[in-house]
């Protein structure tokens, strides 16, 4: 096995090679597809056909915002329970939008130019995970479930390599690792890290950092720290944008 970094839009695509085919452990954003598709085929010299399956992890357009097109492409497109409500009914419709809009807020301050990243609100999955499956004839890794930052996070686990992708239930910069934004279900969140610690897992890779190793005193640091009210756009946004233009104001001014 061999796991491929290639820098996303906005998050780092994790690319699993093995002999016998590949498997992408999230499904990027819209955009991000072509990148996917060209590395295969002149970075590893392999068919497209090799790519056997595509998982999202959550609903987020880093995240599941390619998947319809991997699907027109004839591949296997799979994700978790629930993974189709998040951008249901009304106030789905508003959270997809606002979830646009932040995925751009991060492309511009990694100074990434704009490009089309909207993409269909509900896909129809090929495979739906539940906690325990193992992702087909990858069998060494096991889906668990592990929310909190949606209602349907997983976490997809290599209990040989003791390595798990976290997608966002840990982001990080060069100084340290902590919580994502947002934070629907605080309690979820909390057990999701404690399990984590009871499988004693040593590498974590993360969607936006890279792969880093995350101590036991750490994730109790963040498990003991996370609110007990959630985070979510309702009732965090308004202070974050608030931030946001504060500080484009001070930087007008120091211009």
């Amino acid at each position: 096995m061999r796991i491929h970094h290639i820098p996303g839009y906005i998050q780092t695509i994790y690319l699993v090679e093995y002999n016998h085919g590949l498997i992408l452990l999230d499904g990027s954003c819209r955009c991000d597809v072509n990148l996917v598709v060209d590395y295969i085929e002149l970075n590893l010299k392999r068919p497209l056909k090799d790519l056997k399956l595509v998982i999202s992890t959550h609903a987020h357009p880093d995240h599941a915002g390619g998947l319809s097109a991997f699907k027109k492409l004839g591949i296997r497109i799979a994700g978790p329970v629930g993974l189709n409500d998040w951008y249901r009914g009304v106030s789905g419709f508003a959270t997809y939008w606002v979830d646009i809009l932040l995925t751009y807020l991060v492309a511009v301050n990694k100074k990434k130019p704009l490009k089309n990243i909207i993409f269909p609100r509900k896909t129809k999955l090929d495979l739906i995970f539940r906690e325990g499956d193992t992702l087909d004839e990858f069998t060494d890794w096991k889906v668990l479930e592990c929310p909190g930052h949606t209602l349907s996070d997983i976490t997809l686990y290599n209990q040989e390599q003791s390595l798990a992708y976290v997608a966002d239930n840990f982001v990080g910069n060069n100084k340290r690792v902590f919580r994502p934004y947002p934070i629907i279900a605080p309690e979820k969140y909390r057990k999701s890290l404690s399990r984590y610690i009871e499988l004693g897992i040593e590498r974590f890779l993360l969607a936006h950092h890279g792969e880093v190793q995350i101590s036991k005193e750490r994730i109790l640091e963040l498990i003991n720290s996370t609110p007990e009210t959630s985070r979510r756009h309702m009732n965090t946004l308004p202070a974050i944008f608030t931030k946001l233009i504060r500080a484009f104001i001070r930087k007008k001014k120091k211009n």
